[in-house]
């Protein structure tokens, strides 16, 4: 008899429903419900194709906690990255460990919420849970993306209650990937093509444009009118109707995918998104969001922002936390070859840039590599440590944080497959105090680093 299990895999960030893992008497397993990234991370969670790493210490999980604490201790630039795909508690744990160590700490995919993050800063975003837009907004702005198609639950109003009553919400798309605008476009773009609804306004802007039709909206809502007959492909007359909309709704959502502002120019986006948003509350009420970077990339920067007060890229070789981005981050320390010690906690990629963007490499010899997590990152064959542990949602239970800021918990639903991670950097924490204890005593002049 095939096993069945509903499991809740931490890969979209978004409100998701349970995905059924079935594991089949030949070994081999179905996956079915659930987004695409969470039946990935379920397919990839059976995968037997693991590489072998060579494992310093031995077998016993003691032992191996032992060579990743000496490796550490020796160590003048640690980094520890990953922490995307972890459980919140995780990136506690690895806050303070960097902290004893005096090394840097960043979370893998991250980088995409920097234009995000300095719009919140800068501004400040009106925001809401899911929840409340799913209930209250009769107006959707999507922003390059559309998470009807992989969440179709995420702003379904729920059955049986008042807000199923309400009128049918309007959806104002500015589809991603779109190079030029469609043959024939004219005042009406309702249709939208096959990949929208008939329904939806559709805002064909081309690649490059986001930016000018950020503001060109803004503009509208304050009732200025922009120079031209299109903004970036986009019929002027099609912007007026997209604005007038806005400001005609009871309760207005901005949503956009963190990648489209991720690029060049990206975070002027996000900036214009935000006052977009602020404008829009001079009429209605309007919240705006990014839609999350996917996994447990909320939770682990509010988590590191709670622990340090910054929420990515932050060193501590100065004994106090400093912020950097571009200096503190993947693409620095291991990019550049900055980081002599790397500790990888479900890290599923190595987090550098391509090596066509990388002038500046040092060569400071091959990083010893730690590696946590349910498998080795792509781009690593072998680790001096690898320790395997359970997938939080799968095989272990912990928590996480939504896009929305919110924490839900992750059950488990399979046996563990080996240690928690936020066990094992507790332990070689322990460890490596252990360690500085042990050679403060015997020389009281060396310094701890």
């Amino acid at each position: 008899m095939p096993t069945v299990v509903r499991v809740q895999p931490n890969s979209c960030g978004l409100p998701c429903v349970p995905t059924t893992l079935e594991i089949l008497d030949a070994g081999s397993t179905r996956v079915t419900g659930g987004c695409p990234a969470c039946r990935e991370e379920a397919a990839a969670f059976r995968d037997a194709g693991l590489p072998s790493p060579r494992e310093a210490g031995g077998d016993a999980l003691s032992e191996k906690i032992g060579a990743a604490a000496a490796i550490l201790q020796e160590a003048r630039a640690p980094f520890i990255y990953g922490l995307g795909r972890s459980a919140t508690v995780v990136a506690r744990r690895a806050a303070a460990l960097a902290a004893i160590l005096g090394g840097a700490v960043d979370i893998e995919g991250a980088d995409v919420a920097g234009a995000d993050l300095l719009a919140l800063q800068s501004f400040g975003l009106p925001g809401a849970t899911f929840g409340e837009i799913r209930n209250r907004a009769d107006l959707l702005l999507l922003w390059r993306c559309d998470p009807r198609a992989t969440h179709p639950r995420l702003f379904e109003r729920p059955s049986r209650t008042p807000c199923a009553r309400m009128e049918a919400r309007v959806v104002v798309i500015v589809p991603a990937g779109t190079a030029a605008p469609p043959a024939g476009a004219g005042d009406d773009l309702a249709a939208g093509g096959a990949a929208h609804r008939a329904t939806d306004l559709v805002l064909p802007a081309c690649s490059g444009s986001d930016l000018g039709i950020a503001l060109s909206l803004r503009a509208l809502v304050n009732d200025i009118s922009p120079v031209g007959e299109s903004i970036g492909g986009v019929p002027l007359a099609v912007l007026r109707q997209a604005a007038e909309r806005l400001r005609r709704a009871r309760y207005a959502a901005i949503l956009w995918d963190p990648a489209a502002t991720a690029g060049v120019g990206g975070d002027a986006v996000a900036l214009s998104l935000a006052l977009l948003a602020r404008d829009l509350n001079r009429h209605t009420r309007c919240v705006a969001r990014p839609l999350g970077a996917g996994g447990n990339v909320a939770g682990a920067m509010a988590a590191l922002a709670a622990a340090c007060g910054y929420p990515r890229a932050v060193s501590f070789a100065s004994g106090t936390p400093l912020y950097g981005p571009g200096e503190h981050d993947a693409a620095r320390m291991i990019g550049e070859g900055r980081a002599d010690a790397l500790v990888l906690v479900g890290a599923r990629s190595r987090g550098e840039r391509p090596e066509s963007d990388r002038p500046g490499r040092r060569d400071r010899g091959r990083a010893r590599v730690i590696a946590i997590g349910p498998r080795l990152p792509r781009g690593f064959d072998e680790a001096d440590v690898f320790i395997k542990t359970a997938v939080p949602g799968i095989s272990a239970p912990g928590s996480a944080g939504r896009a929305d800021g919110l924490h839900v918990a992750l059950p488990a639903g399979l046996p563990p497959a080996g240690p928690a991670e936020e066990t094992v950097l507790e332990m070689i924490t322990l460890q490596v105090q252990a360690l500085r204890r042990s050679s403060h005593a015997q020389d009281p002049e060396r310094p701890d680093r």
